[in-house]
């Protein structure tokens, strides 16, 4: 197997911590902000789990391609993705606007599948070079980076002073 060093180790500590800061659980962090619900916490960890056996999975099988991995993935997301938005417990907006404007729904939903399967392709190439808990820090780091920066263009939050630091 791959040795896990210290620096990786401290890697992953770092990246947990940033994670709790960034996401600011209401068990950890009370506030007066609707709580998030116990379902959205364990989904989370259901994808960081899911996350870990991609790159795991990927980096034992070199001589597979990665676009095998990747169409693969892609593939298993829209079933789930699907499936969660029949099950609406993730939707709190409404569709209307993609039933009444189809061409808008076939733009994003090119773009969108064009831009993750992009990205899951680079992950997947990226997990075969490198070792797992190198790609894992690397990625995580990333989303958790990017998606704050998504989320304070496009809603207009300001990080809190802990979140910051």
């Amino acid at each position: 197997g791959e040795r896990f060093t210290a620096v990786q180790g401290l890697a992953l500590m770092c990246s947990l911590a940033g994670a709790v800061l960034v996401c600011r659980p209401s068990f950890i962090f009370p506030s007066d902000v609707e709580a998030v619900p116990l379902y959205a916490y364990l989904l989370a960890l259901w994808a960081g789990f899911n996350r870990a056996c991609i790159y795991l999975t990927v980096r034992k099988a070199p001589e597979v391609h990665s676009l095998w991995f990747t169409v693969t993935t892609v593939f298993l997301n829209s079933i789930a993705w699907w499936g969660l938005a029949q099950a609406e417990i993730v939707i709190d907006y409404t569709l209307d606007v993609f039933v009444d404007q189809p061409h808008v729904a076939a733009a994003w939903s090119i773009a969108l599948g064009g831009w993750v399967y992009v990205g899951i392709a680079a992950l997947s190439k990226g997990s075969q070079y490198f070792p797992a808990c190198v790609t894992a820090t690397v990625s995580t780091g990333t989303s958790m980076v990017s998606g704050y920066i998504m989320q304070a263009a496009l809603f207009g939050t300001t990080p809190s002073p802990i979140t910051a630091a």
